[in-house]
Protein backbone atom coordinates (compact mmCIF):
# COMPACT_ATOMS: atom_id res chain seq x y z
CA UNK A 1 0.00 0.00 0.00
CA UNK A 2 1.42 3.20 -0.98
CA UNK A 3 0.05 6.44 0.93
CA UNK A 4 -1.29 8.97 -1.29
CA UNK A 5 -1.59 12.59 -0.74
CA UNK A 6 -2.91 13.98 2.82
CA UNK A 7 -1.25 17.46 4.77
CA UNK A 8 0.96 18.16 6.66
CA UNK A 9 2.51 20.91 9.65
CA UNK A 10 5.89 21.55 10.83
CA UNK A 11 8.69 21.05 12.71
CA UNK A 12 11.27 18.10 13.40
CA UNK A 13 12.67 16.08 16.25
CA UNK A 14 16.52 16.00 17.05
CA UNK A 15 17.11 18.47 20.85
CA UNK A 16 19.72 20.29 18.91
CA UNK A 17 17.88 21.77 16.86
CA UNK A 18 15.47 25.13 17.79
CA UNK A 19 12.59 24.05 15.59
CA UNK A 20 12.02 20.97 17.97
CA UNK A 21 8.49 20.54 19.13
CA UNK A 22 8.57 16.71 20.08
CA UNK A 23 11.16 13.96 20.70
CA UNK A 24 10.86 10.85 19.07
CA UNK A 25 11.80 7.18 20.40
CA UNK A 26 15.14 6.05 19.72
CA UNK A 27 16.00 2.51 20.29
CA UNK A 28 19.55 1.85 21.44
CA UNK A 29 21.70 -1.13 19.67
CA UNK A 30 20.42 -4.50 20.74
CA UNK A 31 17.35 -3.02 22.30
CA UNK A 32 14.33 -5.03 22.53
CA UNK A 33 10.28 -3.88 23.20
CA UNK A 34 7.04 -4.61 22.94
CA UNK A 35 4.78 -2.06 21.64
CA UNK A 36 1.70 -2.16 20.06
CA UNK A 37 -0.23 0.65 17.80
CA UNK A 38 -3.92 1.41 19.15
CA UNK A 39 -4.55 3.66 16.56
CA UNK A 40 -2.93 3.50 12.98
CA UNK A 41 -2.77 7.57 12.05
CA UNK A 42 0.60 7.65 10.37
CA UNK A 43 2.09 10.72 9.60
CA UNK A 44 3.69 11.06 5.60
CA UNK A 45 5.93 13.07 3.93
CA UNK A 46 9.25 13.66 1.64
CA UNK A 47 11.63 16.04 3.29
CA UNK A 48 15.23 16.83 2.96
CA UNK A 49 17.87 17.34 5.63
CA UNK A 50 19.32 20.80 4.99
CA UNK A 51 21.58 22.26 7.00
CA UNK A 52 20.67 24.61 9.95
CA UNK A 53 17.05 24.35 8.48
CA UNK A 54 16.44 20.72 9.55
CA UNK A 55 14.06 18.62 7.70
CA UNK A 56 12.26 20.58 4.71
CA UNK A 57 9.36 19.51 2.81
CA UNK A 58 10.44 18.49 -0.82
CA UNK A 59 8.87 21.09 -3.68
CA UNK A 60 8.87 17.73 -6.17
CA UNK A 61 6.02 15.92 -7.57
CA UNK A 62 5.31 13.14 -5.42
CA UNK A 63 4.86 10.73 -7.37
CA UNK A 64 8.25 11.60 -9.55
CA UNK A 65 10.16 12.04 -6.13
CA UNK A 66 8.53 8.28 -4.93
CA UNK A 67 9.56 6.56 -8.21
CA UNK A 68 13.10 8.63 -9.30
CA UNK A 69 14.12 9.39 -5.50
CA UNK A 70 14.17 13.04 -6.67
CA UNK A 71 12.32 15.81 -9.37
CA UNK A 72 14.77 18.36 -10.62
CA UNK A 73 11.47 20.70 -10.33
CA UNK A 74 12.93 21.12 -6.52
CA UNK A 75 15.23 23.24 -5.35
CA UNK A 76 16.20 20.62 -3.06
CA UNK A 77 16.28 17.35 -5.22
CA UNK A 78 18.99 19.63 -7.84
CA UNK A 79 20.45 20.72 -4.80
CA UNK A 80 21.33 17.30 -3.21
CA UNK A 81 23.09 16.96 -7.13
CA UNK A 82 24.87 20.09 -7.17
CA UNK A 83 28.68 19.34 -7.40
CA UNK A 84 29.32 23.10 -5.26
CA UNK A 85 27.25 21.78 -2.26
CA UNK A 86 29.09 18.48 -1.05
CA UNK A 87 31.14 18.22 2.43
CA UNK A 88 34.11 17.40 1.18
CA UNK A 89 35.01 15.79 4.22
CA UNK A 90 32.25 13.09 4.32
CA UNK A 91 32.25 13.05 0.41
CA UNK A 92 28.45 13.47 0.40
CA UNK A 93 26.09 16.12 -0.67
CA UNK A 94 25.55 18.99 2.18
CA UNK A 95 21.73 18.26 1.43
CA UNK A 96 19.87 15.09 2.31
CA UNK A 97 18.04 13.23 -0.40
CA UNK A 98 14.46 13.50 -0.80
CA UNK A 99 13.15 10.66 1.02
CA UNK A 100 9.41 9.64 2.33
CA UNK A 101 9.35 9.98 6.25
CA UNK A 102 6.72 8.35 8.44
CA UNK A 103 6.09 9.02 12.47
CA UNK A 104 2.90 7.01 14.31
CA UNK A 105 2.07 7.22 18.11
CA UNK A 106 2.62 3.60 19.71
CA UNK A 107 2.19 2.02 23.45
CA UNK A 108 5.50 0.77 24.90
CA UNK A 109 5.22 -1.81 27.28
CA UNK A 110 7.32 -1.62 30.42
CA UNK A 111 8.91 -4.86 30.58
CA UNK A 112 11.82 -6.65 32.74
CA UNK A 113 14.39 -5.08 30.72
CA UNK A 114 15.87 -3.66 27.51
CA UNK A 115 16.51 -6.82 25.59
CA UNK A 116 12.95 -8.44 26.89
CA UNK A 117 10.09 -8.14 25.23
CA UNK A 118 7.61 -9.44 28.38
CA UNK A 119 4.80 -7.45 29.82
CA UNK A 120 4.60 -5.85 33.10
CA UNK A 121 1.54 -7.24 35.23
CA UNK A 122 0.13 -5.22 35.93
CA UNK A 123 0.28 -3.69 32.47
CA UNK A 124 2.23 -0.49 32.57
CA UNK A 125 3.72 1.45 29.48
CA UNK A 126 4.40 4.97 28.16
CA UNK A 127 3.24 6.72 24.48
CA UNK A 128 5.55 7.33 22.20
CA UNK A 129 6.22 9.09 18.58
CA UNK A 130 8.44 6.46 15.75
CA UNK A 131 9.50 7.77 12.95
CA UNK A 132 10.57 5.54 10.44
CA UNK A 133 11.52 5.35 6.79
CA UNK A 134 9.37 3.18 3.72
CA UNK A 135 10.89 -0.41 4.44
CA UNK A 136 9.44 0.00 8.38
CA UNK A 137 6.30 1.10 6.66
CA UNK A 138 6.04 -1.80 4.21
CA UNK A 139 6.04 -4.30 7.41
CA UNK A 140 3.49 -2.77 9.21
CA UNK A 141 1.26 -2.13 5.43
CA UNK A 142 1.91 -5.85 4.38
CA UNK A 143 0.87 -7.51 7.65
CA UNK A 144 -2.33 -4.86 7.67
CA UNK A 145 -2.89 -5.99 3.82
CA UNK A 146 -3.03 -9.89 5.29
CA UNK A 147 -5.86 -9.25 7.56
CA UNK A 148 -3.49 -7.98 10.95
CA UNK A 149 -5.53 -5.76 12.80
CA UNK A 150 -2.22 -4.19 14.00
CA UNK A 151 -4.67 -2.03 16.98
CA UNK A 152 -5.00 -5.33 18.22
CA UNK A 153 -1.58 -6.73 18.05
CA UNK A 154 1.27 -6.98 20.29
CA UNK A 155 5.02 -6.91 18.21
CA UNK A 156 8.38 -7.10 19.27
CA UNK A 157 10.52 -4.52 17.72
CA UNK A 158 14.70 -4.72 17.86
CA UNK A 159 16.87 -2.38 16.79
CA UNK A 160 19.47 -3.90 14.85
CA UNK A 161 21.14 -1.01 14.04
CA UNK A 162 21.33 2.48 15.84
CA UNK A 163 22.37 5.33 13.81
CA UNK A 164 19.73 4.90 11.00
CA UNK A 165 17.47 3.22 13.86
CA UNK A 166 17.16 -0.38 11.17
CA UNK A 167 14.23 -1.96 13.19
CA UNK A 168 13.30 -5.93 13.02
CA UNK A 169 9.39 -5.88 13.76
CA UNK A 170 7.79 -9.45 14.96
CA UNK A 171 4.19 -10.15 15.51
CA UNK A 172 3.44 -11.43 19.06
CA UNK A 173 0.17 -12.15 19.03
CA UNK A 174 -3.15 -10.85 20.62
CA UNK A 175 -2.36 -7.62 22.61
CA UNK A 176 -1.52 -7.87 26.37
CA UNK A 177 -3.66 -5.18 27.01
CA UNK A 178 -6.82 -5.81 25.86
CA UNK A 179 -7.11 -8.87 28.06
CA UNK A 180 -9.15 -7.94 30.31
CA UNK A 181 -11.56 -4.64 29.99
CA UNK A 182 -10.15 -2.67 32.76
CA UNK A 183 -6.60 -2.86 31.54
CA UNK A 184 -7.70 -1.62 28.28
CA UNK A 185 -9.51 1.36 29.57
CA UNK A 186 -7.10 2.42 31.45
CA UNK A 187 -4.53 1.71 28.45
CA UNK A 188 -6.65 3.57 26.10
CA UNK A 189 -7.50 6.37 28.13
CA UNK A 190 -3.51 7.36 28.75
CA UNK A 191 -2.56 6.37 25.07
CA UNK A 192 -5.46 9.43 24.11
CA UNK A 193 -3.95 11.87 26.85
CA UNK A 194 -0.70 11.92 26.11
CA UNK A 195 -0.83 10.74 22.30
CA UNK A 196 0.35 13.66 19.81
CA UNK A 197 -2.34 14.81 17.44
CA UNK A 198 -2.41 14.99 13.58
CA UNK A 199 -0.74 18.75 13.67
CA UNK A 200 1.84 17.69 15.96
CA UNK A 201 2.09 14.22 14.87
CA UNK A 202 2.89 15.41 11.44
CA UNK A 203 5.24 18.11 12.75
CA UNK A 204 8.01 15.13 13.25
CA UNK A 205 8.40 14.70 9.67
CA UNK A 206 9.67 18.20 8.70
CA UNK A 207 8.72 21.60 7.75
CA UNK A 208 7.41 24.25 5.62
CA UNK A 209 9.73 26.83 4.04
CA UNK A 210 9.98 29.22 1.47
CA UNK A 211 11.35 29.17 -1.76
CA UNK A 212 13.12 32.36 -0.64
CA UNK A 213 14.53 30.39 2.77
CA UNK A 214 15.66 27.72 0.67
CA UNK A 215 17.40 29.89 -1.42
CA UNK A 216 18.61 31.79 1.10
CA UNK A 217 19.87 28.74 2.78
CA UNK A 218 21.88 27.31 -0.34
CA UNK A 219 23.52 30.48 -0.50
CA UNK A 220 24.98 30.84 3.11
CA UNK A 221 26.02 26.90 2.51
CA UNK A 222 27.79 27.59 -0.86
CA UNK A 223 29.61 30.98 1.07
CA UNK A 224 30.51 28.58 3.93
CA UNK A 225 28.03 29.32 6.10
CA UNK A 226 25.03 27.43 8.01
CA UNK A 227 21.53 28.89 7.42
CA UNK A 228 19.57 30.73 9.93
CA UNK A 229 17.56 28.31 12.36
CA UNK A 230 14.73 30.64 13.50
CA UNK A 231 12.27 30.61 10.55
CA UNK A 232 9.05 30.21 10.65
CA UNK A 233 6.50 27.78 9.31
CA UNK A 234 4.95 29.79 6.08
CA UNK A 235 0.98 29.12 5.83
CA UNK A 236 -0.38 27.24 3.04
CA UNK A 237 -3.69 29.26 3.27
CA UNK A 238 -3.51 31.12 0.26
CA UNK A 239 -2.90 28.57 -1.70
CA UNK A 240 0.58 29.25 -2.19
CA UNK A 241 3.14 27.03 -4.51
CA UNK A 242 5.98 28.57 -2.50
CA UNK A 243 6.20 26.34 0.29
CA UNK A 244 7.90 23.08 0.19
CA UNK A 245 4.29 21.74 1.59
CA UNK A 246 3.55 22.01 -2.03
CA UNK A 247 4.40 18.49 -2.35
CA UNK A 248 2.46 15.53 -1.17
CA UNK A 249 2.31 15.06 2.73
CA UNK A 250 0.14 14.47 5.63
CA UNK A 251 -1.63 11.92 7.65
CA UNK A 252 -3.95 8.94 6.35
CA UNK A 253 -5.42 6.05 8.92
CA UNK A 254 -3.90 2.56 8.16
CA UNK A 255 -6.90 1.38 10.05
CA UNK A 256 -9.28 1.37 6.97
CA UNK A 257 -7.62 -1.68 5.79
CA UNK A 258 -9.05 -3.50 8.72
CA UNK A 259 -12.76 -3.59 7.68
CA UNK A 260 -14.38 -1.38 10.72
Amino acid sequence: MTPKAFGIYSGIDDTLRPQQRVQTYKFEQGEIARVTFPDMRIASGISHWVPGLGYVFCFGDPEVVDKMRHDPNCPLCAANLDPTLVDQAKNRPLIGKATRRFAVNFWKYLTRSRTNDTALVPVQGTVEVLKFAGSFYAKLSDMAAKGLDLRKTDFRIRCEEAQFQNLALTDLGAAVYLQDKETAERVLKQFQEDRLDDEDLLAVIGREVSLDEVEAALERLRAGKQASTTSSPVSLADGSVTTAAASEVGTFDLSSLFGD
